[in-house]
């Protein structure tokens, strides 16, 4: 008889497990407490000497089915499992949805010229795009912002941008 290979269904996740969707608790029902440990930033449980991710053991806990092809934290918290905070994005939304703040400016996708002056710039298809030099970093990450609401393909306008307000035209 050939092996098969065991896989985690959401019917053997609802009999060993329960979740709470307004914490983001996952726990055992055969102790009471909370299940997972840390795993480079991520919260992880092993089941059957296999390590996975605890947001995507949720999302099939939940849905039925594994997020395809990956979940997103909304809040960037890679530790935050609240239902409300997960959501199915491709690889590319993930990416957009990344914090990467540039030191010298404080702000995303802005960074400074020994000039004084202040270069945008926003990745999109995996290339640079060049948006200007601005003679304020504010000036700069509004270009960003804007660029960000068109080439982003979820709406993550606002959110991570370290920007307290910039309008949008």
């Amino acid at each position: 008889m050939a092996k098969t290979d065991f896989k985690v269904t959401q019917d053997y996740l609802w009999a060993r497990y329960t979740y709470n969707a307004e914490t983001g608790e996952f726990m055992s029902r055969r102790t009471n407490n909370p299940v997972g440990y840390a795993h480079r930033g991520y919260l992880a449980l092993d089941i059957k000497n296999k390590r996975y991710k605890l947001h995507r053991l949720i999302w099939l806990y939940v849905y039925g089915q594994w997020p395809e092809p990956m979940a997103d934290h909304l809040n960037s918290n890679k530790k935050d499992n609240r239902l409300f905070n997960l959501r199915e994005v491709t690889a590319k939304q993930n990416a957009e949805n990344r914090n990467k703040i540039n030191a010298n400016s404080g702000l995303k996708g802005v960074h400074g010229l020994p000039s004084g002056k202040w270069v945008a710039s926003i990745g999109h298809q995996r290339k640079v795009i060049y948006l200007g030099t601005f003679d304020t970093k504010e000036d700069a990450h509004s270009s960003y912002c804007k660029a960000a609401s068109f080439f982003h393909t979820h709406n993550s306008f606002g959110k991570n941008l370290q920007q307290k307000s910039i309008e949008v035209a």
